[in-house]
């Protein structure tokens, strides 16, 4: 899953949640920049809203 197709996975019934590991950098980790991981959390739950 990735932002460009979340959409596909929030128009299924099934689906109540997303994630994954594009909302966790292992680069953004390993400097702590815990602002950019809350930045694109933010960015997941926007996308979730628009399909709403």
């Amino acid at each position: 899953m990735n932002p460009a197709n979340v959409a596909q996975y929030t128009a299924l019934p099934c689906v109540a949640t997303i994630g994954g590991s594009w909302m966790l950098p292992a680069k953004t980790i390993r400097t702590g920049d815990w602002g950019y991981i809350s930045h694109l959390a933010h960015e997941a739950i926007a996308l979730t809203k628009q399909q709403c």
